[in-house]
């Protein structure tokens, strides 16, 4: 397969992250001081503010991803392996996070030391896997 991407489709793939990213911190904030703290114990309020954002967020960049970014049509097998890699990404950040916890290493060092990695390895399977397309513009 050749792959051949321009500085437009680049930019475009790094705003969606950026607003996805945006939309999540604002989602979760709002959703865990206006609705969620009243109503439940504090863990459990930040946990289901964040599930919520985390589902919004997905959607979001999936509709953009998709329509703006790849310019390819909406279908639920790319969604489903959009999904696939959201949560996989999400739940290694997770079980890293705890041992960032545990190592000699700063909190932002250890974060940054998953976290780019996993957004550059999520950039090359959603072209190569999620919406793959002929690629030879």
């Amino acid at each position: 397969m050749f792959l051949k991407l321009n500085n437009i489709f680049l930019w475009r793939y790094f705003l969606v992250g950026i607003l996805t990213s945006i939309l999540h911190v604002t989602i979760s904030t709002i959703s865990f001081y206006f609705i969620f703290q009243n109503l439940f114990i504090h863990q459990t309020a930040l946990i289901i503010a964040n599930i919520t954002a985390f589902i919004i967020s997905n959607l979001f960049s999936f509709f953009l991803y998709s329509l703006w970014t790849f310019n390819i049509k909406l279908n639920k097998t790319n969604f489903k392996k959009y999904l696939f890699i959201s949560i996989t990404s999400f739940l290694i950040i997770f079980v890293s996070s705890d041992l960032s916890e545990e190592s000699k290493f700063s909190p932002l060092f250890f974060a940054l030391l998953i976290i780019i990695p996993i957004c550059c390895l999520n950039f090359l399977i959603n072209i190569l896997w999620t919406f793959k397309k002929n690629w030879k513009n």
